[in-house]
C-alpha cells in the first residue's frame, strides 16, 4: 500500500487544500499591505483577494 495515493479522492482534496491555502496567505499579505499603506487600489486588491480566497474554501468546504 502506498498511503493515500489508494484512495482516490485524497490527492484531489490534498491539492484543493494546498491552493485554498496558498490563496489565503496571500490575501492576508494583500490585506497587510492595505492596512500600511490606506489607499483605495491597495483596498481593491485586498477585497479581491479576500472573496476569492473565502470562494475557494467555500468550495472546498461544500
Amino acid at each position: 500500500m502506498n498511503g493515500f495515493v489508494d484512495n482516490g479522492a485524497t490527492p484531489f482534496f490534498l491539492t484543493f487544500w494546498i491552493l485554498a491555502a496558498v490563496i489565503g496567505i496571500a490575501s492576508k499579505l494583500a490585506g497587510a499591505n492595505h492596512i500600511k499603506f490606506w489607499r483605495n487600489d491597495s483596498l481593491a486588491a485586498a477585497g479581491s483577494s479576500s472573496i476569492v480566497a473565502w470562494a475557494v474554501t467555500a468550495l472546498f468546504i461544500f
